[in-house]
């Protein structure tokens, strides 16, 4: 018998991404336990499904047996998946025997980025607002191209150090939009900018946490 009370710590946050990728998935998962304590993490499992009522869940990447402590718990290949909103499963197991499961939910796109195609109306030069905003852990920004150019688009820190470059090619006229995925970033203030030939606009988001 032992007297030390057996405890986990698991962080599965939200997963936002896109079919046909490879998808980190970061949060903890670790056992803490007293000094005497026999009990110990024997494995870990992410799983995921598109319909959790039937309880239909298949593995994202296997059996994990290191303790994670806000890192890479597994990584989840998209390809052959529908965009769409998937349940989120993180099982774990210790050497007594016993497992226990905790949900969480991801929501896959069918790009990260998108043209639509559609010039049907003329098109100007613009970056529009992020939405959600806040947001926690990723806002959607879109845009617009009058024209064929080579386009830009990065996210700076309040002190003007650049946090993340979202567009970095050549884009053809169309309208567009891109995901910013601020999970590994501290939550503030955060200003993204497009360039576009000779046009540049700059707005702000707010990461929550």
């Amino acid at each position: 018998a032992y007297a030390a009370a057996v405890l986990f710590e698991i962080q599965l946050p939200p997963v936002f991404g896109s079919i046909d990728s490879e998808i980190p998935i970061y949060g903890t998962m670790r056992l803490l336990a007293g000094f005497d304590n026999p009990i110990r993490l024997t494995g870990y499992r992410i799983e995921f499904s598109n319909d959790p009522d039937r309880q239909l869940w298949w593995p994202t990447d296997g059996m994990h047996t290191e303790p994670v402590t806000e890192g890479l718990l597994a990584t989840w290949n998209t390809t052959e998946l529908l965009p769409g909103d998937y349940g989120l499963r993180i099982t774990f197991w210790h050497s007594y025997g016993d497992s226990t499961s905790i949900d969480s939910y991801a929501r896959l796109d069918e790009k990260t980025r998108i043209q639509d195609g559609d010039d049907s109306s003329p098109l100007s030069f613009c970056l529009n607002r992020n939405y959600p905003n806040p947001f926690n852990p990723a806002t959607e920004i879109s845009f617009q191209t009058a024209s064929a150019a080579w386009v830009t688009l990065a996210v700076h820190n309040s002190l003007g150090e650049k946090v993340a470059a979202l567009v970095n090619e050549t884009l053809s006229a169309g309208r567009h939009r891109v995901l910013f995925d601020g999970r590994a970033l501290p939550a503030g203030v955060y200003f993204y900018t497009l360039k576009a030939g000779e046009f540049q606009q700059t707005k702000k988001c707010l990461l929550i946490k």
